[in-house]
């Protein structure tokens, strides 16, 4: 946070209040003559479109029927036949009469020869049809039993407040209108609702400045937990009166070193008419304080979320974030939002760049990048895709600590005016979810694409809100909730496909017009769009729907690149309405990431893992940790990938050499989800040879899978699992395999690495306080490999380093030895340290396979990574833990099954090699054995007592389950 300068406030300023209202009149015309009423209802019209002051709401028409038609005018309608056909041209939806109790006055004229005016025959309009409301105004107006037709005006009360700092300093408050004025409208807003104080909005920060003056009065108290010692409303957290410090675990929220959130806390909703100060769009709104973080970082940021969700507030306001993102992370933006209802609002960065940032870039966070007076996107500001709206925050006055205010300027600002604002929409809506709130403020944002042109139009989401817009209007907000993609065949997208994609899509507001379309379109040169439009039709509030019927289909052009991004926008249209969003779709994917729990990483089709690319590391995620403990994301990763020998000259890898990769590994099948999933929450295959390898080659083809589930205690690690076939025309003896690893664990010259034999787990691990750690446990059965490495060779002890190079005969080394080196970094400080964890050696006759697998961990502590390693030992090896899957193709068949002690296994022509193990009901291993180049097995388990068994049948295409019943011989 930057700070240009602080004022002391020592005086107060006094100015007169004014409130006006807005007013028009249109003179009335000869009623014998409507052309003449239409020429200056145009013209009333085209100013009320030109004056910022004056609105009205949309497909909405009052209509005054002359007199000598009164005997067809009833309550809910008008029986003309040529008056319902002009109706049913504009799809009218409601004819009402607006007074419908009043009655004709019983003369024409008072005593005064004035005339009275009769209310009885006037009408509101609601119609669908999208034609606008000239057009349709027009249309009536040819109809001779219509007086007169205009819209239904909305006219304006600017409420402004008497906070004595507030002019001058709050630019963005002001009473100026439209794109290029920089204002949120907040005065006109603050005429309709100046706030409920049932509305919260959380400050997820670094605390708040309690006692301040233009803040102690918005503070959420909780009058249920009063400050006496005791935790008396039952939460959890004693004394919980005005908030939380998550830091130091106690009821005091105050800021201590840096005032960051002070100034959030004013900017959302500062208590405002108060004569004191500032103003702020939340008015009257309740703040609810949560001490996340100090200094330059915020540490406690998800916890503090959900702090503020759990404790009821409606708003919560994240003006912090980084690139580091992940699935805690998400998954605490999806409980507040989905399941608490909140909108959880989040500074876009102040990276002035279109990168990822976290967490205003995951789904369900409202991302709000900043824009100065003038409606410019802010030079610090990034921008993007993922932003939902801008907001001001530039020179933003607020509270600051110790009761004084100043300026300041980020996405840190500009997402709690938004908040603010936010909380008002509540304040109007208060049945609206958090979603909707966000859609509502969204979608009625001032358009200032033309002012922000070139690379960041469309990229500043709907625009700068506008609150008495939001207010004010009632439209739709379609919004796609998801997609599935499907090619015909395999579901792998890639060239020469055509792929058809079918959404959900929901109306978070107002019904659509019944002639809502959604039409998809991309800038990306290596798709062509063969449909781009479906009809929707009318969507009612909440309601959902899909375009299975008419999907759009996109054809992947020959020649299009590895992992190509294509970015897809939806536009959406309904005559009066129109919005856009973005999707993305990678095709030729040869990396997937999986983010399915504790720990995210991405599987790549060339042994690789963590990322694709090895010098520049854009493609992946390495491997990301969400530690609970201190709620920071972290990549504990530089590199890692497998490395399989026979000797120091036949090697094939996909790690380093030098300041390159070795590439060995060519893809046969890239990477690819198995849906249905067959074992885990989220499952993968795919397949690799070693063809890249040249005269090193070992000529083996690698049929690779990835397990991860959800669940504890199963979320903190994700399994890699490798069946290994000789492919070529000779045995492969004493062949060696495994996994290595260079971790940067925080400090990355602060690492260590070790090896716990009672688990076969490698581990490296900071030394920092509260250091986090990574490991890879050998979870298959051959005689484990572990080699510590030093990667400076010039530490001392240490037999080669990696930095000059990483050789051949040093990769065989680490595998070979057994277990050779076990530890590395420097006692104490640590260094920067790499390990290789394998096994081996197996002797494979040609044709025949290995299975070797591994689990990757992160976690807080040696014994949280050991315990993980425990849960993935039980869960790779007992399936009895595994939720079997319902096999519904015909790869392998068992038979019969109940059996009396015989089994017939057979196998379908894809299937010539792997192993059969067979478990009992308690996870007893009781049968194992390998099978090649047969298409029936016959297993005999007739000596096996009678009872529940479990087959697991490892495969080339994978690993399936079956459940086999052995009643036995005898009766």
């Amino acid at each position: 946070m930057k700070k240009h300068f602080k004022i002391l406030v020592l005086f107060a300023v006094f100015f007169t209040v004014n409130s006006f209202a807005y007013s028009r009149s249109v003179k009335e015309g000869d009623s014998g003559n409507n052309e003449g009423n239409l020429s200056l209802h145009h013209l009333s019209l085209r100013e009320a479109r030109n004056d910022s002051n004056v609105n009205y709401l949309p497909q909405i028409i009052i209509i005054k029927v002359k007199a000598q038609y009164r005997s067809v005018c009833t309550k809910n309608g008008i029986n003309l036949s040529s008056l319902n056909k002009v109706l049913g041209s504009i799809s009218a939806v409601n004819v009402k009469k607006k007074f419908p109790d009043h009655i004709p006055p019983p003369e024409a004229r008072n005593k005064y020869g004035q005339t009275l005016i009769d209310l009885s025959l006037i009408y509101e309009i609601k119609y669908s049809a999208p034609v606008s409301i000239e057009n349709a105004i027009n249309l009536l107006y040819k109809d001779e039993s219509i007086e007169y037709a205009e819209p239904h005006y909305i006219y304006k009360l600017s409420y402004v407040p008497n906070d004595p700092l507030m002019m001058g300093n709050q630019w963005y408050l002001s009473a100026a209108s439209g794109p290029g004025s920089g204002s949120i409208q907040a005065f006109a807003a603050w005429g309709i609702s100046k706030g409920d104080t049932n509305v919260v909005v959380g400050i997820v920060d670094t605390g708040i400045d309690i006692d301040h003056p233009d803040l102690v009065n918005n503070i959420k108290y909780n009058y249920n937990d009063p400050i006496n010692g005791i935790d008396d409303d039952g939460d959890g957290y004693t004394d919980n009166f005005r908030g939380w410090d998550l830091l130091d675990n106690d009821n005091n929220p105050q800021s201590v070193s840096n005032d960051h959130g002070v100034h959030v806390s004013g900017c959302a909703s500062a208590s405002t008419d108060n004569g004191i100060g500032v103003a702020a769009p939340g008015f009257n709104c309740k703040i609810l304080p949560v001490r996340a973080g100090d200094g330059l970082s915020i540490s406690q940021g998800y916890t503090g979320i959900v702090y503020a969700a759990d404790h009821g507030a409606d708003i919560i306001n994240c003006s912090w974030g980084g690139p580091g993102g992940g699935s805690f992370a998400q998954d605490i933006i999806t409980y507040a939002t989905i399941n608490k209802g909140a909108l959880v609002v989040c500074a876009a960065g102040n990276g002035g760049a279109d990168i990822p940032h976290f967490p205003s870039g995951f789904e369900f966070a409202f991302s709000v990048a900043s824009t100065g007076s003038n409606d410019v996107k802010s030079g610090f500001s990034n921008y993007g895709k993922t932003i939902d709206v801008c907001a001001p925050g530039s020179g933003i006055y607020s509270t600051g600590d110790g009761g004084i205010y100043y300026f300041s300027s980020g996405t840190s600002m500009a997402s709690p005016v938004a908040a603010g604002s936010a909380a008002l929409v509540k304040s109007v809506y208060p049945s609206y979810t958090g979603l909707q709130v966000g859609e509502l403020l969204r979608v009625t944002c001032d358009n200032i694409d033309p002012i922000n042109s070139g690379v960041y139009s469309g990229k500043l989401g709907k625009g700068r809100i506008n609150i008495y817009r939001a207010l004010t209007e009632n439209p739709p907000s379609i919004r796609m909730l998801n997609n599935s993609v499907t090619d015909g065949n395999n579901n792998i997208i890639e060239t020469n496909d055509t792929i058809r994609i079918v959404g959900d899509f929901i109306n978070y507001l107002n019904t659509s017009s019944a002639n809502l379309s959604v039409k998809l379109s991309t800038t990306n040169v290596w798709v062509q769009i063969l449909n781009d439009s479906s009809v929707l039709g009318q969507v009612a509030m909440l309601q959902t729907k899909t375009n299975t019927v008419d999907p759009f289909t996109v054809y992947i052009i020959p020649g299009a690149p590895e992992n190509l991004l294509v970015d897809f926008k939806l536009t959406y249209e309904d005559g009066s309405y129109t919005d856009f969003e973005y999707f993305s779709l990678r095709v030729n994917v040869t990396y997937i990431d999986v983010r399915e729990n504790l720990v995210s990483t991405t599987i790549t089709s060339k042994g690789r893992l963590g990322y694709n690319d090895y010098s520049g590391q854009l493609q992946g995620l390495g491997f990301i940790y969400n530690s609970i403990v201190n709620d920071t994301v972290v990549n504990l990763l530089f590199e890692m990938g497998l490395m399989m020998a026979t000797s120091d000259t036949q090697i094939s890898n996909a790690v380093r050499i030098g300041g390159t990769a070795d590439d060995d590994f060519v893809s046969v099948q890239n990477v690819s989800e198995v849906i249905p999933t067959q074992i885990s929450d989220y499952d993968l295959a795919g397949a690799f040879n070693d063809n890249n390898a040249g005269a090193s080659k070992l000529d083996v083809l690698v049929n690779y899978n990835t397990f991860a589930w959800k669940i504890a205690p199963n979320d903190k690690y994700v399994i890699v699992e490798y069946t290994i076939k000789n492919n070529g025309a000779a045995t492969l003896d004493s062949m060696y395999v495994g996994l290595f690893a260079d971790w940067d664990i925080m400090d990355f010259l602060q690492n260590r690495a070790s090896w716990d034999a009672a688990n076969n787990l490698g581990y490296v691990y900071s030394s920092q306080v509260n250091g986090l750690y990574g490991g890879i446990k050998l979870l298959t059965s051959g005689a484990p490999a572990y080699w510590a490495i030093d990667n400076d060779s010039a530490v001392a002890g240490n037999p080669w380093g990696i930095y000059d190079a990483f050789t051949d005969a040093e990769k065989y080394q680490s595998l070979s030895s057994a277990i050779g080196r076990t530890d590395a970094g420097i006692p104490g400080t640590g260094e920067d340290v790499s390990h290789v964890v394998g096994t081996g050696p197996f002797t494979l006759s040609v044709g025949d396979s290995v299975v070797v697998a591994f689990a990757l961990i992160g976690g807080d502590s040696l014994q949280d990574i050991q315990n993980s390693a425990v849960a993935a030992d039980i869960m790779y090896n007992n399936p009895l833990t595994i939720p079997l899957p319902v096999v519904t193709n015909d790869q392998i068949k068992i038979i019969p099954n109940p059996t009396d002690g015989i089994l017939k296994v057979l196998f379908n022509e894809s299937v010539t090699n792997g192993t059969l193990v067979i478990y009992n009901i308690i996870g007893e291993k009781v049968m194992e054995f390998n099978f090649r180049d047969k298409n029936e097995q016959i297993v005999d388990i007739s000596t096996f007592n009678d009872g529940v068994y479990f087959v697991r049948i490892n495969t080339g295409s994978g690993m399936i389950f079956k459940k086999v019943v052995l009643l036995g011989s005898s009766e």
